[in-house]
């Protein structure tokens, strides 16, 4: 199971708080160097949905 979402503050850190997996996608309001700055860390970063398929 993975959270996959574009807003660090709200959708990974719900992943962050638990053993859920989390996909930041970058097409939406986060960015790089939000991750870089904030103590929520996504597991993997995509820049936009479609690559998520190279996951699989």
């Amino acid at each position: 199971m993975a959270i996959v979402g574009d807003r660090l503050y709200t959708d990974i850190a719900v992943a962050d708080q638990s053993d859920v997996m989390s996909i930041l996608v970058l097409s939406g309001e986060s960015t790089r160097e939000d991750v870089k700055t904030s103590d929520v860390k996504p597991n993997v970063i995509l820049e936009d949905l479609s690559e998520i398929t190279k996951m699989l």
